[in-house]
């Protein structure tokens, strides 16, 4: 009952049309369901630390004012598949036009061909839309064990909505 329940509440608030930010990750997380991309719960998910770090009130506004999306439905295993990645990207490039758009991970930006530009700064896309790269935040990410880093992501998500 709980599954169905979360696939009826995530669809419509996960509506390019009506968020005001884009978040692409890399693949399905532990829950392996590819429907409900950086879902907040559990806690410890990559979704719930994305979460946190935005400084979201609520589970339900986090749904419904951030569109996400992942560039594989599965778990391709240790070795990432760059082509499958980029062409993933390329058929996403049409729907991101206008909008603000956050990649996870360095991986996620070669894929849509800007994968050197630095961490947490805005840049204006080649297709026409304004993307950052943050460091992927899974539990692994050495990054965010320096409270400075995590601090510094936290702030580049207050920072960042889209007026």
């Amino acid at each position: 009952m709980e599954e169905r329940f979360e696939k009826k509440i995530s669809r419509p608030m996960n509506d390019l049309a009506t968020s005001r930010l884009v978040i692409i990750g890399t693949w399905p997380g532990a829950s392996g369901k590819s429907e409900l991309p950086l879902y907040p719960l559990p806690p410890g998910s990559t979704g719930h630390r994305i979460f946190e770090m935005t400084g979201i009130s609520n589970t339900r506004a986090y749904l419904s004012l951030i569109f996400r999306a992942n560039l594989l439905s599965y778990n391709p295993g240790p070795d990432w598949p760059v082509r499958e990645a980029s062409i993933a990207a390329d058929a996403m490039l049409p729907f991101l036009r206008d909008r603000s758009v956050v990649l996870l991970g360095r991986r996620v930006g070669r894929a849509f061909g800007i994968g050197t530009i630095p961490f947490l700064k805005w840049h204006k896309h080649r297709v026409g839309f304004t993307v950052a790269i943050l460091p992927h935040p899974s539990a692994r990410n050495e990054w965010y064990q320096s409270e400075k880093n995590s601090a510094l992501a936290q702030l580049f998500f207050r920072e960042s909505w889209p007026e």
